[in-house]
């Protein structure tokens, strides 16, 4: 699967991972062959290169296959287990993007009403200081003359 190759491999389950390619299998495929006691799982791929360039089992590299008596079969349990924990991963990595940006958003709402916070307080002062010295002026009314000592 395509979101498979998105993911990094620290967190994979070591059985997803081809033991040639050290990647997530793509296409798992137990490797069989008359001397199999226990069938090992690679990448379909990674062991069909391995078996035309070196004859071998990657598990036991000194001995050499009769290679009319190997078989791969696909693993689709292993393939079905995989594409679902990719599936889970992807959705795990949107989800934490998605509360990433949220917060980032929320960061930014804060500030701008912090900074609208911060002007609408400035105004005001503005306005405060400007009534004061309205106040601290003296009223010059025609009617009321006020003259001082002579």
């Amino acid at each position: 699967p395509e979101q498979v190759d998105d993911l990094p491999n620290a967190d994979v389950p070591r059985g997803f991972v081809c033991p040639i390619t050290q990647a997530i299998m793509r296409q798992p495929a137990l490797l069989l062959h008359d001397a199999t006691v226990t069938p090992s799982t690679y990448d379909r791929e990674a062991i069909s290169q391995w078996l035309a360039e070196h004859s071998t089992d990657p598990k036991a590299p000194g001995s050499k296959l009769n290679m009319k008596s190997v078989k791969l079969l696909y693993n689709g349990d292993l393939a079905r287990a995989i594409e679902d924990w990719a599936a889970a991963q992807a959705a795990l990595h949107r989800t934490s993007q998605q509360g990433q940006l949220e917060q980032r958003l929320a960061s930014i709402r804060m500030r701008a009403q912090a900074t609208l916070y911060q002007q609408q307080q400035q105004q005001q002062q503005g306005v405060v200081q400007q009534q004061e010295q309205q106040v601290l002026q003296p009223v010059q009314h025609p009617l009321f003359h006020f003259a001082g000592p002579e």
